[in-house]
């Protein structure tokens, strides 16, 4: 463990330059997959929109449910406090570790507008400032996160991740809704990135959404999108205060 500390601290300074960092916005948005108690998905319940977009367009990018597939089995929970939820969590630690200790003397890290929809990613979540870095890994193998929606903020001022986070985070929640339904969504757990102010500063306007394991240390086993089912549409981009999801997503 000592030498997976002397290796990231190695590669502080040159994460800094090398890799925009992005939030994990754990004060911004919850990472839960749900539904409101009404039984209505929470992001239609969201303040009607504006009649008149008040700007630009955004470009989102979201995996859609592959006709004809087979539903995804949820993956059976384990207790929590169990031995062997705890002997996995272990694993899995450890794993994390390894991987990013190899990492960062081996590997690029990724900016938020270098993914595409069904990435499998690692991302490293030790460093200061609510800040991370993140690799793309191959989905064959374990892995921490998968993307499945991407959304292009217009280029405007920066008014903060939160404010980001009122506006992609509502469509992320729609995309994983509608996997959901389709049986095509394998656990209830997400993240949502969105870029830094210093991000924005050098051009960085993307923000991506995340499927997650069903706990912290969990990792996904294989890659669960297809990256051949995906839909590209456009949506006025209101601000977080009128942010609405239209209906059927488009």
């Amino acid at each position: 463990m000592n030498d997976v500390g002397t290796k990231r601290g190695r590669a502080w300074a040159r994460a800094v330059v090398a890799v925009a960092a992005v939030s994990l916005l754990t004060g911004c948005t919850g990472v839960s997959i749900g539904q409101a108690e009404s039984g209505t998905p929470a992001a239609a319940q969201a303040s009607p929109a504006p009649a008149t977009p008040s700007g630009p367009t955004a470009t989102v990018i979201a995996v859609t449910p592959a006709p004809g597939a087979s539903p995804i089995p949820s993956k059976p929970s384990v207790p929590a406090g169990s031995a062997l939820n705890m002997e996995e969590m272990d694993a899995a630690r450890l794993a994390m570790d390894r991987f990013l200790a190899t990492a960062w003397d081996t590997m690029e890290p990724k900016r938020l507008g270098d993914v595409s929809i069904a990435d499998c990613l690692y991302f490293d979540k030790d460093y200061r400032t609510k800040t991370t870095a993140f690799f793309t890994v191959d989905c064959a193998t374990p892995h921490e996160g998968e993307v499945m929606a991407i959304y292009r903020h217009p280029g405007s001022e920066y008014h903060g991740q939160c404010d980001l986070d009122g506006i992609a985070g509502p469509v992320f929640s729609e995309a994983a809704d509608v996997m959901r339904q389709a049986g095509q969504l394998p656990t209830d757990a997400r993240r949502d990135l969105m870029p830094t102010e210093a991000d924005w500063e050098t051009g960085e306007r993307t923000s991506i959404g995340l499927l997650l394991g069903n706990n912290s240390f969990e990792l996904l086993e294989r890659g669960y999108f297809d990256p051949g089912h995906a839909k590209v549409y456009d949506v006025p981009d209101y601000g977080p205060a009128g942010r609405q999801i239209p209906a059927g997503g488009a």
